[in-house]
């Protein structure tokens, strides 16, 4: 949040250039969609961005500290709201490429669950569709059923989780 910029870097030669600039560029996460879609909250602001080839779009706006965010493997888009909120939400991704489209407001987001304690750093598992994320402020980690909302603690008795980041068993 600091440098309110999003830097590329290109891994073969390190080379650096500026991507997004202030304060659009202003990115407490980031995710990207298979069809190569970048998103990112940009926490202060109260906004989630995306960027599908050279153009960027502001999807939603309003947010009370948008943070975590992630995308299905149909391309669906969720958001959390920590520290200055605590919800969670769907973004409606189906008429962004529209010319007259107008970012949502929080109040016209889906919203799945609130007062859940604090999601924060989470990810969607591709096999399952369930959202695994911990609960910052009641040291959990769960499991949420993003079509229904239904939460379920999978691990407890953490200080602080921040994040959970999932990878399958390998065979």
């Amino acid at each position: 949040m600091v440098g309110q910029t999003i830097y590329r870097v290109q891994i073969d030669s390190g080379e650096v250039d500026r991507l997004i600039d202030p304060p659009t560029g202003m990115a407490d996460d980031i995710a990207f969609a298979d069809d190569g879609t970048m998103a990112w909250t940009a926490f202060l602001l109260g906004k989630v961005y995306i960027r599908r080839g050279n153009k960027t779009v502001e999807v939603a706006g309003g947010l009370s500290g948008p943070n975590s965010l992630a995308f299905s493997k149909d391309g669906r888009l969720f958001v959390s709201e920590v520290f200055l909120g605590d919800a969670l939400y769907e973004i409606d991704m189906k008429n962004v490429d529209k010319p007259d489209f107008k970012p949502f407001q929080k109040s016209e987001l889906r919203r799945i669950g609130e007062k859940l304690g604090g999601l924060n750093g989470f990810e969607i598992n591709r096999d399952d569709g369930f959202l695994y994320g911990p609960l910052w402020f009641k040291g959990q980690a769960v499991k949420i059923n993003v079509d229904t909302g239904a939460l379920e603690v999978v691990a407890d008795g953490f200080t602080l989780p921040a994040a959970v980041n999932y990878r399958p068993a390998r065979p």
